[in-house]
């Protein structure tokens, strides 16, 4: 990693929020979001160039239709995309849809039981199962929660997490990753303050554990997993009521773990971006 940010040559389309971004190959797929033409219900895909010119092409993913949404989570499993839950501007969903990326059709899962319907929720797949924890919930007195469902996908049956001993608190917004057996959440907001603690859900064995890192209350950021350290970028600043554009590690090798704050640079050839 050479921490050095480099401009992307792309059409892209009308800005969007809230939306979720797959790579499967050389494509990155886009679904969902909010823009100024409403919430989506489309899927685009940026593919990569074949000169590897860090440039891609924009292609409109020819495919029927699915509920407009935003603020709901997508994950990869056997090469085909899962989304769950979402926004629709009126009410938030608990639907799961599985997008099949051979005949590039759309699937609606049918289950005795579902999630209650919720938004700005994370989400992982791990040991053949999708795991969703938080967001904010319309059924429930319309708040956030601090639950964990799991969707055995070999069943085809969702269940509650039995969990014992301290959790996160209730909240919306946060960021995660997988990282070997855990799920891991930082960050997010309950409406009323924003969080800056770092949990990991050990999925093996049913147990959250809190890391005392020394990271800024955030929500709305981004997360990635790089060898064995976990990148965290951008995301709202409540102490400026603005967004932020600085980037923090964790290292995961540590067995308590250890924050640090990536310096780096920013070239283009783009004059009208320099």
């Amino acid at each position: 990693m050479n921490r050095l940010w480099e401009a992307v040559d792309v059409d892209f389309p009308e800005f969007r929020t809230e939306h979720r971004i797959i790579k499967i190959e050389d494509s990155h797929y886009i679904i969902g979001g909010y823009s100024p033409n409403g919430y989506q219900n489309g899927m685009k895909r940026f593919v990569e160039s074949s000169d590897m010119n860090n440039a891609f092409n924009l292609e409109e993913v020819d495919t029927p239709q699915t509920p407009r949404r935003s603020a709901h989570s997508t994950n990869l499993y056997q090469g085909n995309m899962y989304t769950f839950g979402g926004w629709n501007g009126l009410q938030s969903n608990s639907d799961l849809l599985r997008f099949n990326m051979e005949d590039k059709q759309w699937q609606a899962f049918e289950s005795e039981f579902n999630p209650t319907p919720r938004r700005s929720h994370v989400s992982c797949i791990y040991n053949g199962s999708m795991y969703i924890f938080g967001g904010w919930n319309d059924d429930v007195n319309n708040q956030v929660t601090n639950d964990v469902y799991r969707f055995d996908f070999e069943l085809g049956q969702w269940s509650v997490e039995q969990i014992d001993g301290p959790r996160p608190c209730p909240r919306s917004r946060a960021g995660s990753v997988l990282y070997q057996n855990r799920f891991v959440v930082y960050g997010g907001w309950d409406r009323t303050q924003y969080f800056s603690d770092w949990w990991e859900y050990d999925m093996d064995n049913r147990v959250w554990t809190c890391y005392d890192l020394d990271l800024p209350p955030v929500g709305q950021h981004s997360m990635t997993l790089w060898k064995n350290q976990i990148l965290i970028f951008a995301g709202h600043d409540p102490s400026t009521r603005a967004a932020r554009n600085d980037t923090y590690i964790v290292h995961m090798g540590h067995p308590n773990r250890y924050m640090s704050k990536l310096g780096y640079s920013y070239e283009s050839d783009h004059d009208d971006m320099a």
